[in-house]
């Protein structure tokens, strides 16, 4: 009896230690996850820093080839917090300069989309226009944005637009034939 006890005694002895050494195991396993997860995201982070540096070069070599659209594609690709304080400046350079020509280019394009018919790229351009300048020509480009849409048979999106249109040009004569469309598709 007094064998089977010491017997029993040193099984509960050998079963808590081996909880022990569990319970050690998983913290090591909790603490090398976390590791692995903070490694994914200083990962992330660099790679995001290292995309938006090379965005900023790519739109500062386009800005220096001419290729004004291509500068402005990769300035709206730069997370300017990613940026240093020399970097910033760089990027405020090259986006001043780029931003009124990119804009007089995507509009001047999208009313070509827009004269051949070509709604979808209208409506993608206008798109980044109005996103930069809502205002962009006195108003232009959100009524034919809002053109675009009707015409493609999005008559939602449309009247999003021509609500702005009527909104912000009270009195003109776009705001008076936004107004009729939003009439006319509230009946």
């Amino acid at each position: 009896q007094n064998d089977a006890k010491a017997e029993v005694l040193e099984a509960n002895n050998t079963i808590s230690s081996k909880n022990q050494t569990i319970s050690a195991l998983e913290a090591q396993i909790d603490d090398l996850t976390n590791q692995i997860t903070d490694a994914r995201d200083s990962e992330e982070d660099y790679e995001s820093h290292i995309s938006t540096y090379e965005q900023l070069l790519q739109a500062y070599a386009a800005y220096a080839e001419g290729d004004i659209t291509a500068a402005g594609t990769a300035l709206g690709n730069v997370n300017e917090e990613y940026l240093n304080e020399k970097s910033v400046e760089v990027y405020n350079t090259v986006n001043t300069q780029v931003n009124a020509e990119y804009l007089k280019t995507l509009y001047a394009d999208a009313v070509s989309a827009y004269n051949a018919l070509d709604y979808t790229e209208t409506i993608k351009k206008l798109e980044t226009v109005v996103e930069m300048d809502e205002n962009y020509e006195n108003g232009n480009a959100l009524y034919y944005l809002a053109q675009a849409y009707r015409k493609n048979e999005d008559l939602e999106s449309a009247k999003v637009y021509y609500q702005k249109v009527a909104d912000l040009y009270p009195g003109t004569e776009r705001a008076s034939i936004a107004q009729r469309y939003l009439d006319d598709g509230e009946e």
